[in-house]
């Protein structure tokens, strides 16, 4: 979920002037998502622009996907889930998932397929259940 805030802040910092900075935050425990649209005009069969959307849940992606067209999709990773220092743009050509148990919490691996062939997996409990015992099912595809 985006939060998104005025911050007002003080004189001292700007010689005597009142400041106000617009912001969205999003927490970075999961991959963000940019999707370009095209934007056609009633009659035109050629788009007229392409806007870009950007979205951060898998669950609102879903939604977004089934209704609009979508030209390009592209996953932003934060550092962290991959292990390095930066953060990632790639495009994205599906995401899967798989459900396990473990003792009493139930939790939910996402995995992210790249044009590239790169595959970024990302448990949302952070206990790294064994993939391999795992089996993922597509829950979104692109172009």
């Amino acid at each position: 979920m985006f939060l998104a805030s005025q911050i007002h802040l003080r004189k001292a910092f700007f010689d005597g002037e009142n400041f106000s900075l617009n912001k969205i935050e999003l927490s970075a425990f999961m991959p963000w998502f940019i999707c370009e649209v095209p934007e056609f005009d009633d009659d035109s069969e050629e788009p007229v622009c392409t806007t870009t959307h950007l979205i951060g849940d898998i669950d609102d992606l879903a939604k977004f996907a089934g209704s609009r067209k979508i030209d390009k999709t592209y996953v932003i990773s934060p550092g962290h889930l991959l292990n390095q220092d930066n953060w990632s743009l790639t495009r994205l050509k599906a995401i899967s998932s798989a459900t396990y148990q473990d003792d009493e919490y139930k939790s939910t691996v996402y995995r992210f397929e790249t044009d590239t062939g790169q595959v970024i997996e990302h448990d949302i409990s952070g206990l790294n259940k064994d993939k391999n015992e795992l089996t993922f099912e597509t829950i979104l595809q692109f172009n």
